[in-house]
This record gives C-alpha cells, structure tokens and sequence, in this order.
C-alpha cells in the first residue's frame, strides 16, 4: 500500500511539473525518499551522456562533489555552480541540452514542448534542486555499489 501511495505521489509531481514529464522516486527502509523528475525526451541523453572524471560512468565522483558543495551551502540562487558541474559531467550533451536556454530550462506553452524545470512560475533555486536530485538518483540509480 505504501509503495503504491509513493508511486501516486511521483505521478502528481510529474504532472505538477508538466506534460511528457516522468518522476523518479527512490524509496528507503526508513521511509525516506528521494524524487527527481525529467522530460521523457532528456531521459536518455542524461543519463547516458554522464562522464565522471576519468571518462567512465562513475555516479559517485557527481554525488560526492555535490555533497561536499551543498553542506557548504555552496549552491548559488543563480545555479552558477550546478550549470557548472552540467558542463563538467556532461560535456557531450551540455552543448544541445544547454542551461543557459530558456527553451530548455522551461516548459513552452506556444510549442508545448517540456522544459527540465517545467513552470516558469517555480523559483530560481529549481535549478540546483533538478542538479543535486538528479546527482543523487542517478548514484542510487546507476552505481554499481
């Protein structure tokens, strides 16, 4: 019954966020979570387009540098240092998927095309919010610990 809660919960925040969106929650024992959600169509680029430091596909070089700059509080309300981190780790795609665009930061009601953020009515902070969820699903989703 709990998971199935979780799993509507993931749905509404997908649809809050906008059409062709999908939600990723990872569910603990302790009843923790953790929920990012992503266009369909930027799905596959990011999480294949990931490059840790030495090339690889590590996720854990991504979750500790993040980790290490969000307890220093070291996240701008800009999101300088997250679409840094985004040219870092993902040098192939940042060029097309680029957080500098506004096409592809937010959802395009004239092209109803779906932007990572979704509503421009969202804070400034969506940005390094997508960045840091999106650091740690990818570790508890893809690596290999």
């Amino acid at each position: 019954r709990e998971v199935l809660q979780h799993c509507s919960k993931a749905e509404k925040k997908a649809k809050e966020y906008g059409r062709d969106r999908l939600a990723i929650r990872v569910l603990f024992n302790s009843g923790n979570y953790l929920q990012w959600a992503c266009p369909w169509k930027f799905l596959k680029p990011v999480f294949t387009g990931y490059r840790d430091r030495s090339g690889g596909q590590n996720w854990t070089h991504l979750y500790n540098d993040v980790a290490v700059l969000e307890s220093r509080h070291a996240f701008d309300p800009q999101g300088a240092i997250a679409q840094a981190l985004w040219e870092i780790y993902f040098p192939e795609i940042s060029k097309t998927l680029d957080f500098h665009n506004p096409e592809f930061l937010w959802n395009q009601a004239e092209t109803k095309t779906s932007g990572i953020l979704g509503k421009e009515e969202f804070p400034s902070q969506s940005l390094n919010d997508w960045f840091i969820n999106l650091a740690k699903v990818g570790f508890h989703l893809c690596s290999n610990t």
